[in-house]
């Protein structure tokens, strides 16, 4: 049930009270706590609270997102970045990105980045989850992720007629997680198709089967985390708000978790007895008396657990905070997808989501289309994905070059990593292309009357790295970001290599009668060098940190095991995607509730221990 105020007190504890107590002050006693109710803690409480025997509580920084039409409407996608569901935070001045501040948006709202994402719906090459498995995970290789994340998705069908590749045998038909195929997807992408296949350095074979099988080369229309109605699915609107009325689950939002309160005695691994967290100007407190689930998100994560004592230890004692446990990976290896815009100028009278924004006119009737049909321009997010492999937008001669920069930093990521992420980027899809059906860009103002299609590149297994960990106690301070954007010379010359192959697709003859020019980088980025500075000049995330909290064995750097515990720790686990330790080829949602529905099965084995914490 939705909750601001208290509604489960421990019988425990209603026995202890005085006449005349303030009960609002008094700790609560929960079975499962679970720190962010976004993508993942919305979808592993739900599992959770499934047995009524169970009480779980999730404490969500942010609001319920109701009645928000910036969430629900998929054409709004990117609208409600920087408004009051968003953290609003920026990385430290970038060295690979011409010391610049890139802002790094995450969710702040029930269902996280669930509810203020692009709505992509992918899931990664076989052989990404099967590294991610080498590196000391058994049960999470292909098979696994791919049964967990079917148990999630529930496709929408589309008809028979339907020009998508698509197997049903490669879906989950009944999960909470709809996802569906566009009702409505912009004339200027079909150029694309034939433009990236005459574009590609080595002759590509035409897609004759659904990606979501494990092989992910290629050009597709991909669903989107859209239901059948046209609106939005996140996690709460999936795995929440039709399981409110469960008495057994109490979600507090406007709830932000200050930290967690651990007891550590001798010869025993640290306990997690409850957790402190404000709400509305109150401090209070949560006992649990079985497991904390961390699941604030890669960022949010990390800096909890450091103001909990628990991380590296010389950040800790910097910032005076008790060492309760020296774990020293704990916001390192942060990596995400660096993501490059180019924008181009459509010819007159081809619409684009730009005529939303300007024409009143033009927006009344879509909105009436979306609002009695489910289609037109605000049924749509982003649709067209095409990812490639470096023989497609490099030559040999090209690749023997880039290859000189493969080298290995071990101050950033353990050796097994490297070799597992290079055999990536040799033997997988290197580089990710995506349309947006606007102009889509931060830094620079849209031609008031002029349509714009815009061409994203991103590096899908970057060998950059970097941290997020906090500089003060203050819960309300944001942490210090840095995804370390081309800080490895790789990805800064592969990056100007796929940008360079986006200008060669977006030249191509199938995109003269639909682009009137282009706008950015413009015609005066020509040589690798003027790219280069073109590329560190705009450089920005594609909204996918990943890695803070990596799931791999301690002695590599590793913070959780298989089993996603906390090394050092008997009752605490992470379950969101600061676990996974390396990128993976995909847009991480999928993946997130696969993690998401594994980790309930573990928590909820007949050998999870029952903890009684001391009263605090």
């Amino acid at each position: 049930m939705l909750d601001h105020g208290c509604k489960i007190f421990s019988l425990f504890f209603l026995a202890l009270l005085p006449h005349g107590s303030n009960t609002a002050t008094m700790p609560e006693m929960f079975d499962y706590i679970v720190v962010g109710g976004g993508q993942a803690g919305m979808a592993v409480a739900s599992r959770l609270s499934e047995d009524p025997s169970l009480t779980v509580l999730v404490l969500e920084a942010g609001g319920t997102g109701i009645n928000n039409t910036g969430i629900s409407i998929p054409g709004l996608v990117g609208t409600t970045l920087g408004t009051d569901i968003d953290w609003k935070y920026s990385t430290i001045p970038q060295a690979g990105a011409n010391e610049r501040q890139v802002y790094y948006p995450r969710g702040k709202v029930l269902g996280g980045s669930s509810a203020i994402n692009f709505l992509i719906s992918t899931k990664a090459e076989k052989n990404d989850y099967n590294a991610i498995e080498k590196l000391g995970n058994p049960g999470w290789g292909w098979s696994e992720i791919d049964r967990a994340s079917k148990k999630s998705e529930h496709l929408v069908i589309p008809p028979p007629d339907s020009p998508y590749l698509y197997n049903p045998l490669y879906h989950g038909l009944s999960g909470p997680v709809a996802s569906s195929f566009p009702k409505y997807v912009p004339p200027q992408f079909e150029p694309y198709f034939p433009a990236a296949s005459m574009a590609s350095v080595a002759e590509r074979a035409i897609e004759t089967t659904d990606p979501f099988g494990g092989d992910l080369e290629g050009a597709y229309i991909f669903p989107s985390a859209i239901d059948a109605h046209s609106a939005r699915v996140t996690s709460a609107t999936a795995y929440y708000f039709p399981n409110q009325a469960r008495p057994n689950l109490v979600v507090r939002t406007d709830a932000e978790v200050n930290k967690l309160i651990s007891k550590k005695t001798e010869g025993q691994a640290l306990q997690i007895v409850g957790v402190e967290y404000s709400s509305l100007g109150t401090v209070s407190r949560a006992m649990v008396n079985k497991e904390v689930v961390m699941s604030a998100g890669s960022i949010g994560t990390p800096a909890i657990l450091e103001r909990s004592g628990i991380g590296k230890s010389s950040i800790l004692q910097d910032l005076k905070i008790p060492v309760a446990l020296d774990l020293p990976a704990v916001g390192a290896n942060l990596a995400d997808h660096p993501a490059l815009l180019g924008t181009y100028r459509l010819k007159s009278g081809i619409v684009s989501s730009d005529d939303l924004l300007r024409n009143a006119t033009f927006a009344g009737e879509q909105t009436s289309l979306y609002m009695t049909t489910g289609g037109g321009l605000l049924s749509h997010g982003i649709s067209l994905l095409d990812y490639q492999t470096l023989k497609s937008i490099v030559t040999p001669e090209e690749l023997l070059e880039g290859m000189k920069l493969l080298k290995h930093e071990p101050s950033t990521m353990s050796e097994e990593q490297f070799h597992a992420i290079t055999d990536r980027i040799l033997n997988g899809v290197a580089v990710e292309f995506l349309l947006i059906n606007a102009f889509f860009e931060s830094d620079n103002l849209p031609d008031p009357n002029t349509s714009y299609l815009t061409i994203a590149t991103t590096l899908q297994h970057p060998l950059s790295r970097g941290s997020s960990h906090i500089h003060g106690q203050d819960p309300s301070q944001a942490p210090l970001i840095d995804p370390g954007f081309l800080s490895h010379p790789f990805d800064a010359w592969l990056m100007v290599k796929a940008a360079k192959h986006a200008r060669k697709i977006m030249e191509q003859p199938q995109y003269k009668k639909v682009i009137l020019n282009e706008h950015f980088p413009g015609p005066s980025v020509q040589s690798d060098a003027e790219w280069l500075v073109s590329v560190k000049n705009r450089v920005r995330t594609e909204y996918h940190p990943l890695g803070t909290c990596a799931m791999m064995p301690k002695s590599q750097a590793g913070v959780v095991d298989p089993q996603l515990k906390v090394y050092g720790t008997q009752n605490l686990r992470i379950v969101d995607a600061s676990v996974i330790p390396i990128q993976i080829g995909a847009h991480p949602a999928l993946t997130i509730y696969a993690i998401a529905e594994k980790a309930a099965e573990l928590i909820l084995k007949p050998t999870t221990k029952t903890l009684l914490p001391s009263v605090l």
